[in-house]
């Protein structure tokens, strides 16, 4: 059997009451010496038990600071999904913020309703399927996904129209979205309903047209 090592408290134990190591201790040092053991261990347990008080306190303090600390951040992302909330839906275009997995990451209600969509078709993270149900509303479908599909493949930056079926024109604006570092975590595309204005713009040109046709015509009428 192996030998295991005296403690170095016991031999301050037994040399306070006079023992030696090699020698049996008269009967009042054995008591002298089972009161001072009795001592220590009672200390030893008033020790632990201030440890193990102590440490619930701080088990408890961390759990605290910890559901302290959940509860601002939580608040805190709230509070930043409320603003942005707050700044798509006050936008007077159409707004969509894709990520690099082609998850959608934001959406406004005013793209809702230039695409034609159904509240049940929002409810989607893809955006394929997004893309999909929106270009239902667009002339060219076909060839509108596949130009989807293309500007998802590159880093580029898109600016064109879309026309819709009942006539209206979209201005389609497409851009990736960077860190400061320059890393491209995703894309937004605004649109943004022109059609009023393309309207008008043909309504003046025609009338330049007719303008010019008429300041022409009596000049004709002259040398004929």
């Amino acid at each position: 059997m192996t030998a295991v090592a005296q403690h170095p408290l016991l031999d301050q134990l037994l040399s306070r009451v006079g023992a030696k190591e090699a020698e049996v201790p008269p009967l009042e040092a054995w008591r002298e010496l089972l009161g001072l053991v009795s001592q220590t261990l009672y200390e030893a347990d008033h020790h632990r038990d201030a440890l193990e008080r102590s440490i619930a306190v701080t088990s408890r303090e961390m759990q605290r600071l910890y559901q302290d600390l959940k509860q601002r951040t939580e608040n805190k992302r709230v509070e930043q999904e409320a603003i942005m909330r707050a700044t798509l839906e006050s936008a007077i275009e159409g707004i969509l913020v894709i990520d690099n997995e082609r998850r959608l990451i934001a959406v406004n209600q005013r793209f809702a309703a230039m695409a034609r969509l159904q509240p049940e078709e929002l409810t989607t993270w893809d955006h394929r399927a997004l893309s999909a149900a929106a270009v239902k509303s667009a002339k060219m479908a076909d060839s509108l996904i596949s130009r989807i599909e293309r500007l998802y493949e590159t880093d580029g930056t898109l600016h064109d129209e879309i026309e819709l079926l009942d006539g209206s024109v979209i201005d389609w604006f497409s851009t990736p979205v960077r860190t400061p570092d320059g890393t491209k975590i995703g894309r937004v595309a605004f649109f943004r309903d022109v059609t009023a204005e393309r309207h008008a713009h043909h309504q003046l040109e025609r009338a330049r047209r007719s303008s010019s046709f008429r300041q022409q015509r009596p000049l004709e009428e002259h040398h004929a």
